[in-house]
């Protein structure tokens, strides 16, 4: 185990919990901010522009040129070469944490929550404002993190399969939080038995996956994409009647990318695309840990 990510949960006294994470365990802190730094000046387009592209809702013209989809690809790419290129422990921080797929097994993925009652305390002592703005300012940073979950993995992040802990409260203080995560770490590093050589060559794939779905989104292709040992496979958003000779398209666009040497594509289910209407909040205090 090299590094964790850390959901954003909001009124959760997340700077606490990253300050006495990267203190006990080594971790260099890694956010969205240094993330859209760095992508944006190889990219040579103005981190703010790659910001709102990344982080911001989709433009009008989103389903036609896949920008945001692309750009997501490569802030993701990025992160995997940091991975692969570094020995350092990070600790990510921020909505960049959704960016790791389960494949990354040396990434421990974590989600701290509360209750809704004590999140309104702390929001009211930090911002130093009244019950009712503290609920809507807890409300807005929900729903924009469920607009990124859902976006991402068509879930919301009340969905645990998000996450390898999900960690509560439970009235404890942050430091008895900040200790059960190190605990879990600890634990899931000691019980680990990857060998260097593996993990690399895990990673490895995911960065022949993200290759693949890069040239494909370039085209105006989307598919979710895994990795096996068997190979990648592409899961396809299609109709029966299109679906012959998208796969065969698809694959063939694949098989160019350096590195791929064998490819299967499968339908899935459409995609949910959830109404305005529709609220996703983090989860419960309830959720078992």
């Amino acid at each position: 185990m090299a590094s964790i990510a850390l959901f954003p949960s909001t009124f959760v006294s997340g700077a606490t919990i990253v300050g006495e994470l990267s203190g006990q365990l080594g971790l260099t802190v890694y956010t969205d901010q240094l993330l859209v730094i760095d992508v944006a000046e190889k990219l040579n387009i103005s981190a703010e522009r790659l910001n709102r592209i990344v982080f911001g809702p989709p433009s009008a013209q989103n389903r036609f040129t896949l920008e945001k989809e692309l750009h997501v690809n490569l802030c993701r790419s990025h992160l995997v070469e940091m991975l692969l290129s570094t020995p350092s422990r990070i600790l990510f921080y921020g909505r960049l944490a959704s960016l790791f797929s389960p494949e990354i097994t040396s990434i421990l993925r974590v989600c701290v929550i509360d209750s809704e009652e004590d999140r309104i305390k702390r929001a009211m002592h930090q911002e130093g404002c009244s019950p009712e703005r503290a609920l809507a300012l807890i409300e807005k940073n929900d729903a924009e993190l469920a607009d990124w979950t859902m976006f991402l993995h068509n879930k919301p992040p009340s969905d645990q399969s998000l996450f390898d802990r999900v960690i509560q409260y439970r009235s404890r203080d942050v430091f008895t939080v900040v200790e059960e995560i190190v605990r879990c770490y600890t634990e899931r590093e000691a019980s680990s038995h990857e060998r260097p050589d593996s993990v690399k060559a895990a990673l490895h794939n995911v960065a022949i996956g993200l290759s693949v779905e890069r040239v494909l989104l370039e085209d105006g292709y989307q598919a979710h994409i895994r990795t096996n040992s068997d190979g990648l496979e592409l899961l396809v958003e299609s109709s029966s009647f299109h679906f012959p000779w998208l796969a065969e398209a698809m694959a063939k666009r694949a098989l160019a990318v350096s590195g791929v040497e064998k490819i299967k594509v499968s339908k899935k289910a459409f995609r949910f695309e959830p109404s305005q209407q529709l609220t996703a909040r983090l989860p419960p205090a309830e959720v078992s840990a």
